[in-house]
Order: structure tokens, then C-alpha cells, then sequence
């Protein structure tokens, strides 16, 4: 076996077990195999597949295909770059994938993965070294947009546990995406950060804020040019160390809604802590934070509105109306 399409070197298989059924009348072919793999591949290797059309003309096939394999090694099995650029250096474990093809081309998969010991980078960038990843995944794909569904997925890398992950990510024809993640740990996003972020000096801004905390039900749209956004969500416990001239915060929780235009931020937290060296001379310790606050863009610039923004600490206690532009 041989990956033309990423140029990839030739796979032997020296012990495997064939059944091939040809359907006369309803011209399809079934193919089960069935092989133990050599050690540098893996431990086995099971591929099943319901084809329609001519086998000997390979460019108009359809039908479904299932493949399990067993301790797969990545290193061996794949070569050259993935999607997004990405290089999958290291990796070991276990996949079932089901798909369905049209035109010789996969439209529909859907499977399960559990690796570990996972080096994965983007191009000559940071190597991330994930312990155990596992989850299930969806993909659908058609002539005008495609679709990425992760959910049941579980995560673990630099001392540190993620479970529960899920998301969904769609691209139309015109190249806006388009996305819902419903549960995300902060701390997971920072570490995820060099795969996306081709920018260093972004990357090391982002390892000094050191963001915490989680976000829920996130939901996003931008468009092709990136010109206008939506965004919308909630976000509990949230913060950030001081960087440079952005304060220190801890311990927010809200909601968000927001485009390039317009904006609307609900604030209900208690126990927060804002640490502004440049405002204030000791941290404050707000009891409670609780408010809503409001921005757009106007012909004069960004004008911010709140009419009851309430903050009770041991300093102060105040309800306060903002009109600032």
C-alpha cells in the first residue's frame, strides 16, 4: 500500500487474509482484509469495504469502506505534511473509521481515535507533545462547503487533564467559517496556540497572559475576508496575569456578544480581583461585579455605554452609569 497523493513510501504486507465477493446483479464488489502488521506499523490492520463500479477503472467508484487498525505508528505510516500544514512527527494507538465515497473521493467520515504519546508541529514551528488523546470525530464534505464535528474528547498534555471536549466547524463556498465549541479550557487553547499561530512573538504573548478559566457554548462566524465577525458565548472564572499595560484579573464570569460592529458584555461574578498597578496602588478584592456593558462604533469612533454597572468591594461600593467614546 502506498500513499500517492502525500508521496509516501510503499507499506509491505507479508501476512493477510483476502475475501472478495463480486455481486453480478447488483453490480458491486465486497473486499475484506485482514493482515498482521510488521512491528514498525503496528500490531493489525482491518479494512472492509461495499464498492459499486468497474475495479479496473478506479476513477468512478462509490461505495462505503471501514478501517480498524491496532497500534498503529505514525511515524512509519505517514509521511509528509497534513491538513492545515501540520507534520505528525510521533504517535501511537488505535482508529475505526467508517466512510462513504462518491466519485473515487471520501465525502463522509466518522470514526474514533485513541493515541498517545503524540508529537505533533506546523511547519519548522514549536513541537507539541500531547500524553493521550482519545474522542470521536465527524466529516462531511461536499462540492460547496465542509464540515468538522470533535465531541467525547479527552485530553491530556503537560500535567494537565481536558476532558469533555467538543466542537463543531463548518466552511461555506465562499470561505466563511463558521463554528460552536461547546466546552473549552483556557488553559488547553494557550497550549494549542503554536499550531495556529505562525507568529512567535504572538505565541509569547499569549504565554505571558496566561489565560485560565472556561468557556462555554462559544459561537462564531467569520467571512472570507475577514473584514466582519460574530461572536457570541459564556465564560466562568476567567483570567489573565498582567502583561505590559493590561491589568491583572481574576475570577470573571459572563457572557459576550459581539460582531465588528456592535458588542454587549453581561458581567456576574464575585470574588473577582483586578490588580492595575497603574490605576490603583493594591489589587482590588470586588466582592461582587455585576453589570452589563455596551460598545459600538459610531462616526465619532467606539463609544462604550453601561447604565448599571454595580461593583461592591472592600474599598467601595457604587452603581455606575459610562458613556465614554
Amino acid at each position: 500500500w502506498r500513499d500517492e497523493m502525500r508521496g509516501g513510501q510503499a507499506v509491505h504486507f507479508q501476512h493477510f487474509d483476502v475475501l472478495l465477493k463480486n455481486h453480478y446483479f447488483g453490480d458491486s464488489h465486497e473486499i475484506h482484509l485482514l493482515s498482521q502488521l510488521p512491528p514498525q506499523y503496528g500490531e493489525s490492520l482491518r479494512v472492509s469495504a461495499e464498492v459499486k463500479g468497474n475495479l479496473f477503472d478506479p476513477r468512478d467508484l462509490e461505495g462505503r469502506l471501514y478501517i480498524e487498525g491496532i497500534d498503529l505508528q505514525a511515524s512509519a505510516l505517514i509521511a509528509g505534511d497534513l491538513p492545515l500544514g501540520l507534520n505528525l512527527q510521533t504517535g501511537e494507538g488505535d482508529v475505526r473509521l467508517w466512510s462513504f465515497w462518491r466519485h473515487s473521493r471520501p465525502y463522509q467520515i466518522v470514526g474514533y481515535l485513541q493515541a498517545q504519546q503524540i508529537n505533533l508541529s506546523r511547519a519548522q514551528g514549536k513541537v507539541l507533545h500531547f500524553d493521550t488523546l482519545d474522542g470521536n470525530f465527524a466529516w462531511l464534505s461536499d462540492e460547496k462547503r465542509w464540515r468538522l464535528a470533535g465531541y467525547d474528547i479527552n485530553l491530556f498534555a503537560n500535567r494537565q487533564r481536558w476532558p469533555g471536549g467538543e466542537f463543531y466547524l463548518q466552511q461555506d463556498a465562499q470561505g466563511a467559517l463558521a463554528g460552536l465549541i461547546k466546552q473549552l479550557e483556557l488553559p488547553a487553547l494557550m497550549y494549542f496556540a503554536p499550531l495556529v499561530s505562525a507568529d512567535d512573538s504572538e505565541y509569547a504573548r499569549w504565554l505571558a497572559l496566561n489565560p485560565k478559566g472556561k468557556l462555554h457554548d462559544v459561537g462564531f462566524f467569520i467571512d472570507s475576508a475577514s473584514q466582519h465577525y460574530a461572536l457570541s458565548g459564556r465564560f466562568d472564572d476567567v483570567g489573565i496575569e498582567s502583561y505590559q499595560s493590561v491589568p491583572r484579573v481574576l475570577h470573571l464570569s459572563g457572557s459576550i456578544s459581539a460582531t465588528d460592529r456592535y458588542g454587549q458584555l453581561e458581567l456576574a461574578g464575585n470574588n473577582a480581583v483586578l490588580d492595575a498597578q497603574d490605576w490603583f496602588r493594591n489589587p482590588l478584592d470586588i466582592r461582587r461585579l455585576q453589570g452589563t456593558l455596551h460598545w459600538w462604533l459610531a462616526d465619532e469612533g467606539r463609544q462604550v455605554f453601561s447604565d448599571g454597572l454595580a461593583i461592591d468591594s472592600a474599598d467601595f461600593t457604587t452603581v455606575s452609569e459610562l458613556n465614554l467614546w
